[in-house]
């Protein structure tokens, strides 16, 4: 049986299409879920963690915006108010 390599992106992106499938109880609240690294030094500096922790720390009324204009002044309202708190 040959085995066929399947690019990164592609995985992903079938992944995601799967989860579309599913229903979640964190569906409601839109978060997603931290991918597993192997280095806590490194791998939570990467890309695809920092993003998913930035997104996951907005607040669910951010998170929930009906456009991407409400989601954009939403999220430079939040980012403004930050060094405030």
């Amino acid at each position: 049986m040959d085995t066929i390599a399947v690019p990164r992106h592609q995985l992903c992106h079938q992944r995601l299409e799967h989860a579309a499938h599913c229903r979640l109880r964190s569906a409601d609240s839109r978060t997603l879920q931290l991918p597993s690294t192997r280095r806590t030094t490194l791998g939570d500096r990467a890309l695809s963690v920092a993003a998913v922790r930035a997104w996951n720390s907005l607040p669910p009324d951010i998170r929930n915006s009906d456009s991407l204009l409400t989601f954009r002044q939403m999220t430079i309202t939040h980012l403004f108010h930050l060094p405030f708190r």
